[in-house]
């Protein structure tokens, strides 16, 4: 995992990213920030600004790209997943670390 900018995102994913993995499901997405619950993930778009998902044959997606913009502005960092089609999940020492660096609320303390 690497920390990036946008210009750094936008060239990784069209660099890197398999052609079909323009979104991640609910689940992942989950998985990334921590393995939050659904219900909780469901709150982020309105209380923290989150990219909401589009819904495809009743399944949300998230697009890749709008939610790695939004960790860039919210946290002032990103991280670049390793495989693209299993996003890594933050692990709390990760989150402490940069909640010490942007003193952010989302971030588990």
């Amino acid at each position: 995992m690497t920390t990036t900018t946008t210009a750094q995102i936008k060239r990784e994913i069209a660099n890197n990213a398999p052609e079909h993995r323009a979104y991640w499901n609910t689940q992942q997405v989950c998985q990334r920030y921590g393995n939050i619950t659904p219900r909780s993930l469901r709150r982020y778009p309105e209380k923290h600004g989150m990219p909401k998902p589009i819904e495809c044959f009743g399944i949300n997606l998230y697009s890749i790209p709008e939610l790695l913009d939004w960790e860039l502005k919210t946290f002032g960092q990103t991280v670049l997943p390793n495989n693209w089609d299993n996003p890594e999940a933050l692990s709390v020492d990760e989150c402490k670390q940069l909640q010490d660096k942007s003193s952010n609320p989302l971030l588990p303390a």
